[in-house]
């Protein structure tokens, strides 16, 4: 794609932006995603990441340094996931028994979101 964010089909101009929906978390991870659009990650599927706010120059220059110096993996872009935190095995297991006896996990993101917006509509 060129720098114009317009491409025509079909004799239709068609806007080509892409718009991020956020839910508030400023709180997340970098992740580096390849240019296939896929997150680097190994066979088990542990993501390689970095815990951050949104926008941390120093993290994004961290995760970039890493794969590229230690990886030696030329391509791709840190990506930032809100909301997304690490968990360790214990931490997992805990909250996956939590929620097979019918207990809403600790660390339950959907939770915590619905409870934000709610406050955000009550005005507290």
């Amino acid at each position: 794609m060129s720098g114009n964010p317009f491409d025509r089909k079909g004799g239709k101009v068609v806007n080509r932006r892409r718009r991020t929906v956020s839910d508030g978390f400023e709180w997340g991870v970098y992740a580096w995603r390849m240019p296939d659009g896929k997150v680097l990650g190994d066979a088990d599927g542990n993501m390689l990441n970095v815990p951050s706010i949104r926008g941390d120059v120093q993290k994004m220059a961290a995760i970039s340094r890493f794969v590229k110096e230690q990886l030696n993996i030329q391509g791709g872009e840190p990506y930032f996931m809100e909301g997304v935190m690490r968990l360790s095995e214990m931490e997992y297991e805990d909250q996956f028994a939590q929620m097979l006896d019918g207990k809403t996990p600790t660390l339950d993101l959907g939770s915590v979101k619905d409870d934000l917006k709610e406050k955000r509509r009550n005005g507290r």
